[in-house]
């Protein structure tokens, strides 16, 4: 009987929109919080992607868009920004030590996920911009409580689409060249990215679905317009095939030098 050819898949992972539907699932849904699912912990990553796969399809690459650490912004920015970073730092001190926590997080992540060599894969790392924005509070001023308005940093992410859209501008041309076929999985919600995908269908040498879970956050109508089908699957059909941390054995406490040790065995009256 002779042997049917998979199909090539290429999955292109935003990833900052992925962990923000991790994370929106995590709020109310216990089974998949740490440890059963960790979006940190390499193995258990890897191992959501893969379960994606179809048996008919062999993974051919896989382009994951990362941010740049706030950290890399913050010293790439010039005076006049600078200075309020500084500013910022001094009247909100708790929320910027917070961006400092989350930008080391951010350049760990993206140092393991760069040396993980289990499957064939881009890393792209996008530009992060720094934000200030007034958003409303509420201030307490002689016992009464009033509303106002406070600053506030952000930090968001940039130029993932474009990276994105000149990935698969390469592979589209690519498999056209060389008479291919595959198929096409996006994990993301936003709709910049549909002249992207519109356009790898239109050269007719891609299939392109969306990848997602149920109970992630819903996606635009637009994006799921120029995809072929959605990928859904449930939370318990991931977790599934999450490889899960061994539990630790447990080992009675023996404390050192145990006086009672050489009586063991005997009988006193």
């Amino acid at each position: 009987m002779p042997l049917t050819e998979q199909t090539k898949l290429i999955m292109f992972v935003d990833w900052e929109c992925l962990r923000g539907d991790f994370e929106y699932l995590q709020k109310f849904c216990p089974d998949f919080k740490p440890p059963h699912f960790n979006y940190n912990n390499m193995h258990q990553l890897m191992a959501f992607f893969k379960v994606f796969i179809k048996p008919d399809e062999v993974l051919y690459r896989m382009y994951i868009y990362v941010s740049e650490p706030f950290v890399e912004a913050a010293a790439r920015a010039r005076d006049e920004l600078k200075t309020q970073i500084e500013d910022y730092k001094r009247d909100y001190p708790k929320d910027y030590e917070g961006k400092i926590r989350r930008s080391n997080n951010v350049q760990e992540f993206n140092r393991n996920l760069t040396l993980w060599t289990d499957m064939p894969k881009e890393v792209r790392v996008g530009k992060a911009k720094i934000l200030f924005e007034y958003v409303p509070c509420i201030e307490e001023v002689d016992r009464v409580k009033m509303e106002s308005t406070r600053k506030q940093m952000f930090v968001r992410q940039k130029q993932v689409d474009l990276l994105l859209g000149l990935d698969m501008a390469h592979l589209v041309d690519n498999f056209c060249q060389t008479n291919q076929h595959g198929h096409i999985l996006l994990f993301s919600r936003d709709s910049d990215f549909v002249p992207a995908l519109e356009f790898a269908r239109d050269q007719h040498v891609f299939k392109v679905f969306i990848g997602r879970m149920e109970k992630f956050p819903p996606f635009p109508d637009e994006l799921k317009g120029a995809c072929d089908g959605v990928r859904m699957l449930s939370v318990a059909r991931v977790l599934e095939s999450i490889p899960q941390p061994k539990p630790r054995a447990h080992k009675p406490y023996t404390p050192l030098n145990n006086p009672f040790d050489g009586l063991k065995g005997e009988t006193h009256f």
